[in-house]
């Protein structure tokens, strides 16, 4: 494998100063205190537990996480020296247990550094779509690349015919109805999207609306939850102020989207991910404007939410990945609260 590449980036990824951003239509930056928020105490109880505070793996955030033939595979991200440059990262690492985690060494995975990306497994292959990372001239740029592997080893590059989705990096993607999804993001100029493709293979794609209901953003998680791709949250900006969201989008054709709502239970947050576990539309930690959050909010039909988890153990984060695999809900590294530069970690944790 490559040495790291270390390079300063010029590109900023964690916004910092966040008090002077604002939350949803919330000009405070504060959040709403009466926003029906109901505990669930029965999930309050010992079933947390940190699986590992130190992975095999570097810190890192940013990076991604899939499940594929019973393993889980964390995929890229990045992490920082000790002079504040962010170090991308090449490396697929993969575990049965959350506690010994492997990776080829010896073989260069394919793909370039980068993070910031989106992965899914699609036809008993993964798939990684764009990010951010060095183009080897010193600069760091938006990906529009696709790679894709069976055993996160050998991996081979798509190339797509026809149109194709623009570069772009924090942005979502799904699989549903037997295709891939790409939702929104931002580009090496910092153009934000609300654009939606589709693809049945990987190679031919299709533009299935340039411009959605949903407002341009990135930093946004989806997620495929009752026969719907969902868009929950996010970034964006909005007379000519950074904002924060906690709106919830859903669509039963990627085409048209409905507002499920404006503003959510939970605080409005960047960087978050969601995932389907128990049969809840699962939102899980992320940035808000004036901290991380170490919560897990959860929603049988995705516009009405409860506090599964506030987990005091669980250090503040954003830019980690999560999956479910073994019955579990998994949260893995990520970075921590505002400094500069960040704290990344490789901590690993479990809830059921």
């Amino acid at each position: 494998m490559n040495s790291k590449i270390i390079i300063f980036s010029i590109v900023v990824i964690i916004l910092l100063g966040l008090s002077n951003y604002s939350c949803g239509n919330d000009d405070s930056g504060e959040t709403t205190e009466d926003n029906g928020i109901t505990i669930d105490e029965d999930s309050l109880d010992d079933k947390d537990f940190l699986i590992t505070e130190n992975a095999a793996f570097r810190e890192r955030a940013y990076h991604t996480a899939i499940v594929i033939d019973n393993e889980m595979k964390v995929i890229a991200g990045y992490d920082f020296d000790s002079n504040g440059a962010k170090l991308y990262d090449d490396e697929t690492w993969s575990s049965t247990d959350g506690i010994s985690w492997a990776t080829s060494l010896d073989v260069k995975t394919s793909y370039s550094n980068r993070a910031s990306h989106a992965s899914v497994v699609f036809n008993d292959k993964i798939w990684v779509i764009g990010g951010l990372g060095p183009d080897g001239n010193g600069d760091v740029v938006a990906h529009n690349d696709i790679w894709t592997s069976e055993d996160g080893v050998n991996w081979t590059e798509i190339i797509p015919q026809g149109q194709y989705l623009r570069e772009r990096w924090n942005h979502s993607a799904v699989v549903f109805e037997n295709k891939i999804w790409v939702i929104g993001g931002i580009d090496s100029n910092k153009v934000r999207r609300n654009d939606v493709w589709s693809s049945t293979d990987g190679v031919t794609w299709e533009l299935v609306t340039i411009d959605a209901e949903f407002s341009k953003r990135f930093g946004h998680s989806s997620v495929v939850f009752d026969n719907k791709i969902w868009v929950i949250g996010g970034f964006t900006r909005s007379g000519g102020e950074d904002v924060f969201l906690n709106d919830v989008w859903s669509s039963t054709d990627g085409v048209t989207w409905v507002e499920e709502t404006s503003e959510a239970a939970f605080p409005c947050r960047t960087y978050h991910y969601s995932v389907v576990f128990n049969d809840q539309n699962n939102v899980i930690g992320g940035q808000s404007p004036n901290s991380c959050n170490n919560d897990i909010w959860s929603s049988s039909d995705g516009v009405n939410r409860t506090i599964y988890k506030e987990i005091p153990e669980l250090t503040v984060r954003g830019g980690h990945s999560s999956v479910v695999f073994d019955d579990k809900i998994w949260i893995i590294g990520g970075h921590d609260d505002f400094a500069t530069p960040l704290t990344c970690k490789n901590d690993v944790w479990a809830f059921d």
